[in-house]
């Protein structure tokens, strides 16, 4: 979309029962010079009772058209486990709250490449907000890559975002 005159440039569809939950646009360490815009997608995703099947991580690369507005060209299509309900660039990669998981993802070939991740967070994240380089940081243990989240000068609610428990 052109903000600016408020039209559509390019219009992706996308395969049947699957919806756009969340998107993200950044630059990956790997490839600086292009800009991504990632697209979290659930698959035939049902409310009540919460029933999906499964997830995406669409990986667009934004090429200048010849009209020099910007068009999206599709990377790749990573399958995941659970619905990607929100992303965050960090640090030249991109954080994912896939579900109850807080997962560290980095631009592979034909992939998005999981790095590390959390899977102690008790409610599916919906958000999350990166605002300093200390906030989160990889931690090696038994040849595994945990996700550890320091608690300096700021608390939870600033980091991921929950849905609220009981109304």
């Amino acid at each position: 979309m052109d903000p600016i005159r408020g039209k559509s440039v390019q219009k992706i569809k996308l395969d049947q029962n699957e919806a756009a939950m969340s998107v993200c646009l950044l630059k990956f360490n790997s490839q600086p010079d292009a800009t991504f815009c990632l697209v979290g997608v659930a698959k035939d995703y049902k409310l009540n009772p919460r029933s999906v099947g499964g997830g995406f991580v669409y990986a667009y690369r934004m090429v200048p058209s010849p009209l020099g507005q910007p068009n999206m060209e599709l990377v790749h299509k990573t399958v995941l486990d659970e619905i990607p309900y929100s992303m965050c660039a960090f640090q030249g990669k991109v954080l994912i709250g896939v579900g109850k998981l807080l997962r560290l993802y980095d631009l592979g070939k034909k992939k998005m490449l999981r790095k590390s991740e959390n899977k102690h967070i008790p409610h599916i994240i919906v958000g999350i907000q990166s605002s300093a380089i200390a906030l989160l940081y990889p931690m090696f243990k038994k040849a595994s890559i945990l996700l550890n989240i320091a608690e300096e000068k700021t608390s939870w609610s600033y980091l991921l975002t929950t849905p609220r428990q009981g109304g």
